[in-house]
């Protein structure tokens, strides 16, 4: 290393000053030197490998530290580099409005090298690393196409790919089911449960479940917690922190909520005294906010910058998320989002935020957000936000909480209630099995065959109502299969469901058809067009 160091550095010399007297000396001598280095490589029967790792992010980078980490410091078999790729902000049209290359807002600790300079064909590392593996399916960013997949596929012999995000509960569905994730060699994951989240076209061989680098970070990093900012220390001394974030989907489902809600949580922590919030937005909100709501974001800016203005609070925009988790108590925001389990494994409080209340509650202000799943077969049960069922014995609509339904506190697991013959299913949305409750407790859970978990695998049930009916029947949106269950004779069928009619992609939205029955027959009928079929 260090003859090629001096050589590369007498070389720079030579082409900053110009030919001088010594120069020819200089030349010979180098000559010599990599003649030298030359014989000496010839005799070597061990080869370093090279990994090269591509961040585009320098917020993400914590997605591939500890791997770089574990590369760089195995300096007897692999030379690991590191190069922060341009990547663009979308319009809405899918052209690039702005680019951006992050190189110089990583650690000082990461050397990193101009992307310029890099020819990834020429060089063909043994390993290419990303955590962007989306290509030109993302409308809010997108790398430069030189660093897709299916390019980066030619430029080395494996091609690994990193999430940037960790999952609790459930996953997005489109984070597992994109199309580039099939030219990537190997997926690394955090864990076994997670791989069943991923397209089944994936083969299972490509995915690694080695953890999360984020994950080892957060842990590490609250084992020995940093020194904040001197700007955040005087605001933070002595009070309770708490991390406020916001999601792109929470932004993107309601933005006239999701601005008012930044407002009311602003509100509740002006002028106090006992506590401290450090606001973090998704590091692509402001992206998001211009290339798909832009309607929004002057309104967005206005609110942004009065509490930036009052200063009672911090704005975090650091590249670092873990070092800003390590210095917070606990966390308040939306669910869905990887930040959480990071909150989870640190061991710190989570508090999900609901967009649509922007006041103290009253009493039975709870009964204002149940998921619609009132049935006339079942007029006394509900389930709450946070998968609980709720009973109102006396049907006076005085409900009290029965049972939880899941351990995951966010909603939607389950979705739809039917009480027959003394028995209330409970009938699932999200989740993959049927529940089924007496006397306030779940006596049993239904396996379903476990096609996928995800949000969207039903849209609710139906029940034909007749004398003789043994049948009901979960609707499918994003599972493959319309399920019929036997509830007198406890069996389950499973009528495959072309889903091109029932369900379809409208403008961005998941659209369902409708349901109804004629004669022994059930029709699904399609939401867009005059196509149906029958079951």
């Amino acid at each position: 290393d260090e003859i090629f160091d001096g050589t590369i550095a007498a070389m720079r010399t030579l082409l900053t000053d110009g030919l001088k007297d010594s120069s020819v000396e200089v030349l010979l001598l180098c000559d010599e030197l990599l003649q030298d280095v030359a014989v000496n490589l010839a005799k070597e029967n061990r080869f370093k490998k090279e990994m090269v790792f591509l961040p585009y992010k320098a917020s993400m980078w914590d997605s591939m530290e500890s791997v770089w980490q574990a590369a760089s410091n195995d300096r007897d078999h692999t030379i690991a580099y590191v190069v922060p790729i341009p990547y663009a902000e979308l319009n809405p049209d899918g052209s690039a409005r702005e680019w951006h290359c992050e190189a110089a807002e990583f650690p000082k600790y990461v050397p990193v090298l101009d992307y310029r300079y890099i020819d990834l064909e020429a060089m063909h590392p043994s390993v290419i690393v990303i955590h962007n593996a989306y290509d030109n399916y993302n409308l809010v960013t997108s790398v430069d196409a030189k660093y897709y997949t299916r390019n980066l596929k030619i430029c080395t012999d494996l091609l690994v790919y990193i999430p940037y995000y960790v999952v609790s509960g459930d996953m997005e569905p489109t984070q597992g089911r994109i199309p580039p994730l099939l030219n990537v060699d190997y997926i690394i994951v955090q864990s076994e449960a997670v791989i069943q989240y991923f397209s089944p076209t994936i083969p299972r061989e490509k995915f690694l479940p080695l953890g999360s680098p984020k994950l080892d970070r957060v842990i590490s990093l609250c084992k020995n917690p940093p020194v904040p900012p001197a700007a955040w220390k005087w605001k933070m001394q002595g009070k309770r922190v708490y991390f406020y974030n916001n999601t792109l989907a929470s932004m993107l489902a309601d933005p006239e909520q999701f601005l008012k809600k930044l407002q009311y949580v602003f509100a509740c922590f002006r002028g106090r005294a006992d506590v401290c919030l450090i606001w973090r937005p998704h590091p692509l909100l402001e992206t998001t906010f211009k290339g798909m709501r832009p309607e929004y974001f002057s309104e967005f800016e206005r609110i942004r910058d009065c509490y930036i203005a009052e200063d009672f609070g911090i704005y975090d925009k650091t590249p670092d998320i873990e070092k800003t988790i390590a210095v917070s108590d606990a966390y308040i925001g939306n669910d869905g989002t990887s930040v959480i389990s990071l909150f989870e494994v640190a061991g710190k409080p989570v508090f999900y935020l609901d967009n649509r209340i922007q006041c103290l509650p009253e009493k039975d202000d709870w009964l204002g957000h149940v998921n619609r799943v009132w049935h006339f077969l079942a007029r006394d049960w509900l389930i709450a936000y946070g998968n609980q069922l709720w009973h109102a014995p006396k049907h006076d609509l005085h409900f009290h909480h029965a049972c939880d339904l899941s351990e995951y506190g966010g909603g939607g697991c389950y979705g739809a209630l039917l009480e027959l013959e003394s028995r209330l299913y409970v009938c699932p949305q999200n989740a993959q099995d049927l529940l089924v409750v007496e006397h306030e407790k779940i006596v049993r859970r239904i396996p379903l065959d476990r096609n996928l978990v995800r949000p969207g695998a039903f849209s609710g049930v139906t029940y034909g109502f007749a004398d003789h009916e043994d049948y009901f029947f979960l609707l499918p949106v994003m599972y493959p299969a319309v399920v019929r269950y036997d509830f007198r004779h406890d069996k389950l069928d499973y009528i495959p469901c072309p889903n091109d009619i029932f369900v379809r992609a409208v403008n961005g939205e998941t659209w369902r058809g409708t349901v109804f029955y004629w004669r022994d027959w059930m029709i699904f009928g399609s939401p867009v067009d005059s196509r149906g079929f029958a079951v």
